[in-house]
């Protein structure tokens, strides 16, 4: 006869009935982590701010509560901005006209949704400077294979402008501001359309800022500018013929030269020769006969006529 046998318990539930509640954790206050790339830059008048917003917490949890970015000049808060995101790089641009001479150190810091505050980042001490303003609508226009670009001085403190900087469709394209109030651009696509912008600078300790912005002129790449008439034509007769010649152009882009006659104040113009050289044999000379020539550049272009000319 087998005997009573004493059903014996899971651990587990003996560890449960022995322990003890422990108090409760503190609940979590994350704090964002400061600003560590602040920069501040003068343009034209207004100062630049660039930062990136924190992507994690001191006690290293994501930032995912960020909610606003404060901008202060010493105490005073000067901006309350939305924080386009965590771990994002986040821009501000402040109007500094009426801040010129002033020094002032700059900083942010960071709020989330529960109010709670970052701590500030470093200070950047920037002087507010005056700045050569703009001037009028540069000119533009195609020709020799290159974009040819002219200015004037700004209109406002003109004395200021040490030399000028010159974006395309914002590309910069003078790392070393021009002193010249010009600028030829042989790095374009023929037929695109471009946008150019001069910008006056001003050198202050070492370093460039930038003024105001002169208007953006456009323009499509597309050479419709004709070389120069040709000039010191003449017409020497020979057994045989007479010999046309005339004087290079400026001009590097030039194809062909187009060669005219006609009876002397009789008629029109007929064109009798597209001719690569500046000089020009006609067979069929007559004393009685004028000419004149055309330069006709590689994009077709053609120049006006000289001033007609016969034999001597």
């Amino acid at each position: 006869m087998s005997g009573l046998r004493t059903p014996i318990l899971p651990a587990v539930l003996v560890f449960a009935a022995c322990g003890r509640v422990g108090a409760p954790l503190p609940p979590l206050d994350p704090i964002p982590a400061a600003a560590v790339d602040l920069a501040v830059e003068q343009v034209g008048h207004e100062l630049h701010f660039r930062w990136t917003n924190p992507s994690t917490n001191l006690d290293g949890s994501l930032s995912t509560d960020l909610d606003r970015v404060l901008i202060a000049a010493g105490e005073e808060v000067i901006a309350d901005v939305p924080a386009t995101g965590p771990g994002r790089p986040q821009t501000f641009m402040l109007p500094a006209r009426d801040r010129i001479g002033a020094e002032r150190a700059y900083a942010v810091y960071f709020a989330t949704t529960e109010g709670r505050l970052s701590e500030r980042s470093v200070p950047v001490g920037v002087t507010v400077l005056d700045v050569p303003g703009s001037g009028p609508r540069p000119g533009a226009r195609v020709d020799q294979g290159r974009v040819r670009v002219r200015w004037e001085p700004p209109n406002e403190n003109p004395r200021l402008a040490a030399a000028y900087r010159v974006y395309r469709s914002g590309q910069l394209l003078t790392p070393e501001p021009l002193e010249a109030l010009s600028l030829d651009d042989a790095d374009f696509v023929e037929g695109e359309a471009y946008a150019y912008v001069v910008v006056p600078v001003r050198m202050d300790s070492g370093a460039w800022i930038e003024g105001v912005p002169y208007p953006a002129v456009e323009i499509t790449a597309v050479d419709r500018t004709p070389p120069a008439a040709p000039a010191d034509l003449e017409v020497r007769p020979f057994d045989g013929g007479a010999f046309v010649r005339w004087a290079p152009g400026p001009e590097i882009d030039v194809a062909v030269y187009r060669v005219y006659r006609r009876l002397q104040a009789v008629g029109e113009f007929v064109a009798i020769a597209e001719w690569p050289t500046t000089a020009f044999s006609d067979s069929e000379y007559a004393p009685e006969f004028e000419y004149a020539v055309s330069a006709v550049d590689r994009s077709g272009n053609e120049s006006a006529m000289s001033e007609p000319v016969r034999s001597r």
